[in-house]
């Protein structure tokens, strides 16, 4: 863009020399300014000096003194107009020197004016009407001549904004502008004098039809004319005059000439001129284009060129060509050549300090937004914007600049920064702001940003991205949350693992003695109902036990392939469901199943503990009538998913129960699942142990709990990870009479003396022939001197074997041995290895005739 500007520049110079009329020359510059800048109209004024303004001046009569004609011998004339208005006529025909915006650059007291918001500036007079022409920009400069007076100026207006460079380059056109007014001042000087011995001539030459001597005082006058024109052009600043003839031989040399190419006019006159000042490389083209132009075919092209001085260093220049007659009416050839010196040291500087600060800028780690107050900073646009910018916020430097901050960053008005910026703007104090954008408890961006005022008004925002440490401190802190949850868990479940392991030996003899007692009894007998009420407690004490193990993670537990939504449909028809409903009775429970849901591979009786605990928790949190709602989903996380939930990518079963209760608070979900903290009052039932075994369950599941709640509710959603396995079909009760034996030999392996004379009762009462030891050693003594049909062996013993190092060596000796597994408690891990050994059925303590009497049938009865 910056080439096209230059080009069409060297185009206006190009199109001067076509005419000698200052006018005409200065109209070619305003439509120049028009075409090659865009701008919307651009217009010249010259001071007249003794022009005096007339009543038709629009000022005279003003009753504002600031535009009375103080100075109405230094009136500016509009003498050139390009663009939306061409008349030279009007308001601003005549402009008062030292009033408006034109008289005030006249005068010096803005020699250069630029704005890039005429609607907003205070120095622009009328905004309406800038801004109902669409206006943007106004641009003026004071023409002055190399003598330092003013004689003129050059403004335009714009509808877009006028970049530095733009503005760098119409002011080194405004500079060659009034040197043209002063050449072309001294020109009609010379002219008019010219004009006036013409005149003379003429009547001289009338006078010569009577007096041929008169013609030689005409020829004097004549010769004294250009001697005068030859001293004028010789004695011009600043502006090198060389004249040469038709053999490109030198015959005028002016003394800014001698300044410029440091050659005296005694060794310039006489030789040729591209000897003089070309560079030996391209004269070739200079003498092709010169004789073209002296034989008149083309136009000499005019523009910037480097030409050389006598010692040859290159001079930057400006070139133009211009041919006369003289008075023997001969053409004469005259180059001519502004002093480009100064400016290209002036773009040098300027180019290599605008190239210290990019450098500067675009290498800072921070980032860096330059920004410029609009609608009297009521919001700010973009005016630089560096790499460590870009890459922090993704965008290119070249899609922001121009852009209002509201606009590309709205969170910079929710966040605050747009008010900081503001009232720094306003008051020029620096103020610190840190901007965080977090969603779901996940930091998304962090921004932390220190606002400064610059003194030309701008405002900088210098910020750092420090979203990745922030996120990885919140990370880090959420881990160590979870670690220590993990530890207290651990804790909490190797005491409960102890305990219901000892409660569980004790249980057994509550739980199966009563219904030994009470198939033996007659029905109405006074005992039946004490025997079926300490049975009942024994059943709820071990439900409790059985919670304890559940606390105590990693509790051993068969895990099979089932359908969510048949366990969802299961537990909703149970008894449990039933008194939730009962002591919730303004409560609507719903289900929103998905069809075809994959398998979960799981435990039964843990997923129908997580969803009795989970609808007993959302309906007790409901005070009066309300809606707790459980549905099923499925789902598939990807990596990017692992952020807020630690599971791998893969496709997952979804369950979630949501209730329209008044919700939690922070304090309570970050608590809630912790053993024994509860948050029901106002006798609402509730040991704390609930939510403590969702999450055990979910964990020992590999699955994942997020909470969500708020003034409408809370909502658990579990993750749990789907299967190829189909689920088994559901197991049928079988009457006990069919769970009889027929005297097969079974081994009872327990290190409790109550458990092992329990075990005996029943299996006799089963119709089979139990053996019992006391521990491992005993059993595979036995087993090695005596077959048995079945081994009913106990995981936990002390001291000596433990139940998977007795079940491993008994299979040494008998690879075939059927067993069950009877344990009050024991770890997965520890079973896992025993089933992989051969072992394929579990019976928890304390057990009942049925559940031992169907285990021992199905084992019995699988084939090998």
């Amino acid at each position: 863009m910056s080439l096209c500007w230059h080009e069409g520049v060297n185009k206006i110079y190009d199109r001067l020399f076509s005419t000698t009329d200052l006018e005409g020359r200065l109209k070619i510059i305003c439509d120049g300014v028009v075409s090659v800048f865009g701008a919307d109209f651009c217009r010249i004024w010259m001071i007249k000096q003794g022009d005096r303004c007339g009543d038709n001046c629009p000022h005279a009569t003003s009753n504002d003194p600031r535009h009375l004609c103080r100075y109405r011998d230094r009136c500016l004339h509009l003498v050139a107009s390009s663009g939306r208005y061409t008349h030279l006529d009007g308001f601003h025909g005549r402009v008062p020197y030292d009033c408006y915006k034109i008289g005030r650059i006249a005068s010096g007291k803005e020699a250069t004016f630029l704005t890039n918001e005429v609607t907003s500036d205070p120095r622009v007079h009328n905004h309406q009407w800038a801004a109902r022409l669409g206006l943007v920009a106004f641009a003026g400069y004071q023409l002055r001549d190399n003598n330092g007076r003013v004689n003129g100026v050059l403004a335009f207006f714009a509808d877009h904004r006028i970049t530095a460079e733009q503005h760098a380059i119409v002011e080194n056109l405004a500079n060659s502008t009034a040197q043209v007014i002063q050449v072309s001042l001294h020109q009609e000087e010379l002219e008019e004098k010219v004009r006036q011995r013409t005149a003379e001539l003429l009547v001289t030459n009338s006078e010569l039809r009577r007096e041929i001597a008169r013609k030689k005082q005409v020829q004097q006058a004549l010769v004294a004319s250009e001697h005068r024109f030859r001293s004028l052009v010789r004695d011009l600043p600043n502006i090198a005059v060389q004249g040469f003839d038709r053999s490109k031989t030198v015959v005028f040399w002016n003394r800014a000439s001698e300044k410029l190419f440091g050659f005296r006019p005694e060794e310039s006159l006489g030789r040729k001129i591209d000897s003089l000042i070309l560079f030996d490389s391209r004269r070739p083209l200079f003498r092709k284009d010169l004789e073209a132009w002296i034989r008149q075919e083309r136009t000499m092209p005019s523009g910037e060129t480097v030409l050389r001085d006598k010692k040859g260093f290159p001079v930057p220049v400006y070139a133009s060509y211009v041919a006369l007659t003289n008075s023997q009416g001969e053409k004469e050839f005259y180059s001519i050549h502004i002093d480009l010196t100064e400016i290209k040291k002036a773009r040098e500087a300027s180019r290599k300090s605008e190239l210290r600060y990019r450098e500067l800028f675009d290498h800072m780690k921070s980032g860096v937004a330059v920004l410029r107050a609009v609608e009297e900073g009521q919001d700010f646009v973009f005016l630089d914007f560096n790499r460590a910018a870009e890459q922090i916020e993704g965008i290119s430097r070249e899609q922001i600049l121009g852009r209002r901050m509201s606009r590309m960053f709205p969170e910079t008005v929710s966040s605050g920064l747009l008010e900081i910026v503001r009232q720094v703007w306003k008051d020029g104090e620096p103020r610190y702001h840190p901007v965080v954008v977090s969603r779901n408890d996940t930091i998304l961006s962090w921004r932390e940003n220190s606002v400064y005022k610059l003194p030309s008004g701008e405002v900088v925002v210098l910020y750092d991205d420090l979203t990745r440490e922030k996120r990885m401190e919140s990370e880090k802190e959420a881990m160590a949350r979870k670690l220590r949850r993990s530890r207290k868990m651990e804790a909490i479940g190797l005491m409960a693992g102890g305990v219901a392991h000892d409660l569980n030996n004790i249980l057994s003899g509550i739980v199966s003695y009563p219904e030994l007692l009470l198939r033996q009894i007659p029905e109405n007998s006074s005992l039946q109902r004490p025997l079926e009420v300490i049975n009942e407690s024994g059943l709820r004490a071990a439900a409790i036990v059985a919670d304890l193990l559940t606390v105590a993670r990693g509790a051993a537990s068969r895990k099979e392939p089932a359908s969510l939504n048949s366990l969802i449909t299961r537990y909703l028809q149970s008894a449990e469901h039933s008194q939730c409903m009962k002591a919730n009775p303004g409560v609507v429970f719903a289900t929103r199943l998905r069809p075809e849901i994959p398998p979960i591979r799981c435990s039964p009786v843990h997923i129908r503990k997580i969803l009795m605990n989970l609808a007993y928790n959302g309906a007790e949190a409901i005070d009066g009538p309300g809606r707790v709602e459980i549905a099923t989903d499925t789902g598939r996380l990807d990596q990017s998913s692992q952020t807020r939930n630690p599971l791998p990518a893969g496709e997952y079963a979804i369950l979630t129960v949501r209730d329209t209760g008044p919700g939690m608070s922070a304090q309570d979900v970050e608590r809630i699942f912790e053993p024994f903290y509860t948050t029901k009052t106002g006798g609402r039932s509730g040991t704390g142990l609930g939510l403590t075994i969702v999450w055990n369950a979910v964990q020992d599941h590999g699955g994942h709990i997020d909470v969500a709640t708020g003034p409408d509710g809370t909502q658990f959603t579990i993750y749990f990870p789907v299967t190829d396995e189909l689920p088994e079909k559901p197991r049928s009760t079988v009457d006990l009479d069919l769970l009889t034996g027929n005297g097969e030999t079974i081994l009872i392996v327990d290190d409790e003396p109550t458990q092992r004379e329990i075990a005996c009762h029943m299996l006799e009462h089963l119709g089979y022939r139990p053996v019992a030891v006391a521990c491992g050693e005993e059993a595979v003594a036995h087993i090695r001197n005596h077959r048995v049909d079945l081994v009913l062996l106990d995981m936990i013993m002390e001291p000596g074997l433990s139940g998977r190092e007795t079940y491993e060596r008994i299979i040494e000796i008998r690879k075939d041995q059927r067993a069950i597994i009877a344990t009050g408690f024991a770890t997965s891990s520890e079973v896992e290895k025993v089933f992989e050994a051969g072992a394929a059925m579990l019976v928890k303590k304390p057990y009942t005739l049925e559940q031992l009497g169907q285990a021992i049938r199905e084992e019995l009865g699988r084939a090998d």
